[in-house]
């Protein structure tokens, strides 16, 4: 993965900011929540019910964020802050690196007994994406909060 997306060339610099954690924290939250999601539907008889909270309330309040950061933003800035000047490679660079994990996340929960396939199938697809935007995270330089919940 960092071999098609390297990490920003500043990055020792950068990680001194509180933005760029700000930046990296949902990301890591969304991985870690979807992989104990995986890992529980993928055994019978465990709820998933944790995961899924806490992946709703990361969601919520990114969303809430940047909600308040648009609103407030002059009406010709908004969507220049909501795309930033990134968001197309960024959405294809996400897409392309989520696809090997993809194909990792639906073939390792086959080994085991998941209960509701359908449910593991779409927990693995967030988490590929999930792990695909956290290595983009370490690529692209934009810090704003829109592009947090984006």
């Amino acid at each position: 993965m960092l071999l098609l997306l390297p990490p920003r060339p500043d990055l020792s610099t950068a990680a001194l900011t509180p933005m760029f954690w700000l930046k990296l924290a949902p990301r890591l939250i969304a991985a870690a929540a979807e992989f104990v999601a995986t890992t529980q539907l993928a055994r019978p008889g465990v709820c998933e019910l944790i995961p899924a909270r806490l992946l709703a309330a990361l969601l919520a309040s990114l969303w809430l964020m940047a909600a308040i950061v648009v609103v407030e933003a002059p009406a010709g800035a908004r969507r220049i802050g909501v795309d930033g000047a990134t968001a197309l490679p960024r959405a294809a660079s996400i897409v392309a690196l989520s696809l090997p994990l993809l194909g990792a996340a639906f073939v390792a929960p086959r080994r085991v007994a998941p209960t509701r396939p359908w449910a593991a199938g779409l927990v693995a697809g967030t988490l590929a994406g999930a792990v695909a935007a956290f290595v983009c995270a370490l690529h692209w330089t934009e810090t704003t909060v829109q592009f947090f919940a984006a």
